[in-house]
């Protein structure tokens, strides 16, 4: 099993499951935050492209790319485009240059909107009615990080499906095919999707700045 733990968030969870099994017709994620990171768009962006399969369900079939940046190994950002067999769309948007740190979903399809602004509130709306769970101290049992990102729960579905032996819903199968459209983004974007040697990371610094995994 792969920790995806977006996949667990309860944000997410919730919002995944207002679609059902044809998943969502149109899902936009966005994981941005300030600075250019190792590699942004490989490193910080893929839970968001594993959210995009998730929502839309299939695999693609079709990508367009974009970046920007001088520097193809420190890029400022990605958008990306995605069509998948299911006939479902995915947007991604990963810049590095926002003001703060910020990542969301909007998804739509069937009647139905789901937008989360992670990692605290999901609203959902069906027939015109929003219903909005905001995941605070209090209401959830004073959360941490390890809650509501999904982590304690990625731990625990871990564990039963070592008990049950059935698979997880992160298999490395799964996290394989995720980790082929990133590659196909940065391919579509004229990134390149191998590490250059020799570099020396700034999130690899020996006492780098705290951020937001």
């Amino acid at each position: 099993m792969v920790d995806f733990n977006r996949r667990y968030a309860p944000v997410y969870v919730a919002a995944r499951q207002a679609f059902g099994s044809a998943g969502a017709t149109f899902c936009v994620a966005q994981k941005n935050r300030p600075g250019s990171e190792y590699r942004a768009t490989f490193e910080n962006a893929i839970h968001m492209v594993d959210l995009l399969r998730w929502y839309c369900g299939g695999e693609p079939v079709e990508v367009t790319a974009h970046t920007a940046g001088d520097d193809p190994w420190q890029e400022d950002g990605t958008t990306a485009v995605i069509r998948f067999d299911t006939g479902n769309t995915g947007v991604l948007m990963a810049a590095r240059t926002a003001g703060a740190w910020n990542e969301k979903l909007d998804a739509y399809g069937a009647g139905r909107s789901a937008e989360v602004q992670a990692p605290e509130s999901v609203s959902i709306t069906v027939d015109g009615v929003t219903t909005t769970r905001t995941l605070s101290s209090e209401s959830f049992g004073w959360a941490t990080a390890t809650d509501t990102l999904g982590f304690s729960a990625a731990v625990h579905h871990f564990l039963d499906r070592i008990n049950d032996r059935r698979a997880p819903l992160t298999s490395g199968r799964d996290a394989v095919a995720t980790q082929r459209l990133l590659e196909k983004i940065l391919t579509s974007a004229g990134l390149p999707t191998h590490e250059q040697q020799g570099r020396q990371w700034a999130s690899h610094a020996t006492n780098p700045v705290p951020q937001p995994a």
